[in-house]
């Protein structure tokens, strides 16, 4: 035991040394793998920053890409539309007319009612008389629906300012009570198919002066 502590204190200065060295060694060591470490961590952020970059450009393809889309199928679908429209036109013409005829001989029929002296009086043809009126009325009420399900609807001409659009004057009446403009009389109704004119209602336009 004396023998080993004589031995360290003959050579402790250059035991000494040794330990600075390893020390020195460690150290430098440790500094150039840290350097290493944030040389790599720059990369590795230039990537990631790149990456993100690229999504970026790639996201914002995609949004317009996906936007371009959406703007060419909402084109589509009005240029089928209105060919669609376009299309029934003259089948929705043609079902006016007969709408309007049998209108008219509707109110016609409702008007003149039976000629028969009797009928006052007979109860079994003033039946008939309101069966027919209620076969005629519900007659009219599909041709309605018919024209509602393919979005055909009136024009509300009675009464509004007269609207050239819409509207096709075909006369002219003299009443000071109402607002100059407006429309006095409905001679034929007139329809709309969604937002365009089917057929323009035919009207009698006030006038307050002669």
């Amino acid at each position: 035991m004396i023998a080993r502590f004589r031995f360290f204190l003959d050579s402790g200065p250059e035991l000494e040394d040794d330990i600075e060295k390893k020390d020195s060694i460690d150290l430098f060591r440790l500094f150039s793998e840290l350097t290493a470490l944030k040389s790599e961590v720059k990369i590795e952020s230039r990537q990631v920053k790149t990456a993100i970059d690229e999504f970026k450009n790639i996201l914002q393809i995609l949004e317009t890409t996906n936007r371009q889309l959406n703007d060419r199928l909402a084109e589509e679908k009005v240029r089928q539309s209105r060919a669609a429209d376009e299309a029934l036109r003259p089948l929705l013409l043609d079902l006016l007319d007969i709408y309007d005829r049998f209108f008219a001989g509707l109110a016609a029929f409702k008007r003149s009612g039976p000629s028969s002296f009797f009928f006052k009086f007979c109860r079994r043809e003033q039946a008939s008389f309101a069966a027919v009126c209620q076969g005629q009325d519900m007659t009219m009420q599909r041709i309605d629906d018919m024209l509602t399900s393919y979005g055909v609807r009136p024009v509300d001409a009675l009464y509004a300012p007269f609207d050239p659009g819409s509207m096709r004057a075909v006369g002219v009446a003299w009443h000071s009570d109402q607002t100059e403009g407006v429309v006095i009389e409905e001679v034929r109704k007139g329809f709309m198919l969604g937002e365009t004119v089917l057929r323009p209602a035919e009207v009698k336009v006030n006038r307050r002066e002669k």
